[in-house]
């Protein structure tokens, strides 16, 4: 996650640990919204331990101690968001932001969350449109804001939305990939499949459009193109979970294209 200092310019989460350095890993963390299909924050945190090259325990106990003796009502906030504590989070931070104007937008943000992770949809819209008030780059606030929008049920908000992310960072794939799914829900199934192969061209390794991307297809008939899809994937992550997951996809693939009637595993995502 990129920061946002009190000024409003961006900055890299510190490396390393002590106090500044886990608050940083703490609001990369829980700046994810908690849903069935995403990474959980334990497992999350293990990837940026490997990250920072230490041992994943020893940034968990440092996580749990840092959020043991948080002080201010932010960082006892970015805690409850931590333990999926919620409406404990939403309190802290509305304290927060009542208390003082510092790092205001991702104030908003992290309240954003808290409410989302409580379903409180409407009002996690109205803090994401806060915080992007504020940080109008706040890429973060715009996703989320996409997926508020989306559990709302507002599709057209939603793709204004991610049209509105990318024009402020064109490279930013997760906006790309909404909107992907967007067209797709929508039946627009070509333009899906050029939005999710403009975000493979700017990040290969995003393997939840290569999923899509092969699904679109899949959804058209276009089977060869699908499994072709899932080829590349692996070729780009051969040794990764997604792989062996991709091997599967294929199978079912090939049965269908042979006509044999099969559950296609693969799902928008």
């Amino acid at each position: 996650m990129r920061k946002i200092s009190d000024e409003g310019e961006f900055k890299m989460p510190a490396r390393g640990t002590g106090p500044e350095s886990i608050r940083n890993v703490l609001e990369e963390v829980v700046v994810t919204l908690p849903t069935p299909d995403d990474i959980l924050y334990a497992n999350q945190l293990q990837r940026l331990a490997s990250e920072q090259g230490i041992p994943p325990q020893q940034l968990k106990d440092e996580v749990d101690e840092w959020i043991e003796n948080a002080k201010t009502l932010y960082e006892k906030g970015l805690g409850a968001l931590y333990y999926e504590k919620y409406q404990e989070a939403e309190d802290y931070l509305r304290g927060a932001i009542e208390s003082s104007e510092q790092k205001l937008a991702e104030k908003y943000l992290y309240l954003g969350n808290a409410q989302f992770g409580q379903k409180k949809y409407s009002n996690a819209v109205a803090s994401y449109q806060t915080a992007i008030g504020v940080a109008p780059n706040l890429t973060e606030a715009h996703i989320n804001l996409i997926l508020a929008y989306i559990q709302r049920g507002k599709l057209t908000e939603a793709i204004s939305m991610c049209k509105t992310a990318i024009g402020v960072a064109p490279n930013l794939v997760e906006a790309y990939n909404s909107l992907g799914a967007l067209y797709h829900a929508q039946g627009k199934f070509d333009d899906a499949i050029e939005i999710y192969k403009k975000a493979i061209s700017i990040d290969p390794d995003y393997m939840t459009a290569h999923s899509n991307l092969a699904t679109a297809y899949a959804t058209q008939g276009r089977f060869d193109e699908a499994i072709a899809v899932y080829k590349n994937a692996i070729s780009i992550a051969p040794n990764s979970f997604h792989a062996l997951f991709y091997e599967v996809c294929i199978y079912s693939l090939s049965l269908r294209r042979k006509g044999i009637e099969h559950v296609n595993p693969n799902g928008i995502k």
